[in-house]
């Protein structure tokens, strides 16, 4: 009897992606500084992160999205800081460098606008398969840390590609109107409820005691911080104000100078 196979291990894909991350990880800790810095920025930055060939229809997509983008996106896509907040962030959360990839590849494409920014937790989770609460949290962090010189440029976006969700997620933040119950009408006017006549005080009875309990406050469970949706609504710069004074004065001068000309231009009275 052949026993030649039997001590084969069939791996699964999961088993295969902890072995390739932790022969990974061990690499890296071998490289210089320059070479790891790097490696996170092929790993985690929204312009090469995720794709398996640079030479794949997507990345020519996106490479024809890029040309067309203005200066300060460019630079987000392509600059290694953005590349080292976004893999910080992954290795707080203890994420391997696969799952750090599809960070940086959801980031991409909220940025192309194929992602309402809602949803922007939701595909985290979803692309890593980690509960919704702490995709918001990373999505937190993303936004607060990465994106405050980009941020008006995001709302560009989000506006020109989700002009009806916008309009929506709008009406839902907006408090709705306090309503009053009126009275109803009579031939006498508005009848307002009448207090109740008095005719007998009810007899107050002593409640039966409680049983002693335990009544020290219980520590309420810690509840982590939901996702914070940026404001949408595009910001509007006050222009400033000329001074009225000086432009009046301006006039006037303007005015004598044409009075001079006007009299040097008027022939002689005979």
């Amino acid at each position: 009897m052949d026993t030649t196979n039997q001590n084969i291990k069939i791996l699964s894909d999961n088993d295969v992606d902890t072995m390739m991350e932790n022969l990974t990880g061990k690499a890296i800790k071998e490289l210089s500084k320059e070479d790891a810095l790097m490696y996170e920025y092929f790993i985690a930055s929204p312009y090469m992160a995720d794709f398996d060939d640079l030479n794949s229809n997507e990345h020519r997509i996106f490479l024809g999205f890029y040309s067309n983008l203005n200066l300060n996106l460019k630079t987000f896509f392509a600059a290694s800081q953005t590349a080292n907040v976004i893999y910080s962030i992954g290795r707080e959360y203890n994420l391997g460098d696969n799952k750090i990839s599809k960070i940086g590849a959801t980031i991409r494409e909220l940025l192309v606008g194929n992602i309402f920014i809602k949803d922007f937790p939701m595909a985290v989770s979803l692309k890593l398969g980690i509960d919704e609460v702490q995709a918001g949290e990373i999505a937190n962090k993303i936004i607060s840390q990465s994106f405050g010189p980009i941020i008006e440029d995001v709302k560009k976006i989000q506006r020109s590609k989700f002009p009806e969700k916008i309009m929506q997620l709008q009406k839902e933040e907006r408090p709705a109107g306090l309503t009053q119950t009126k009275p109803p009408l009579t031939e006498g006017g508005p009848r307002w409820p009448q207090p109740e006549s008095r005719s007998e005080a009810p007899r107050l009875t002593q409640p039966p005691k409680p049983p002693m309990t335990d009544i020290r406050p219980q520590p309420a469970p810690p509840q982590r911080p939901e996702f914070k949706i940026p404001d949408l609504v595009p910001k509007i710069e006050a222009k400033p104000q000329l001074n009225t004074g000086a432009q009046k004065s301006l006039e006037e001068e303007l005015e004598k100078v044409a009075n001079i000309i006007d009299l040097r231009n008027k022939p002689p009275e005979k």
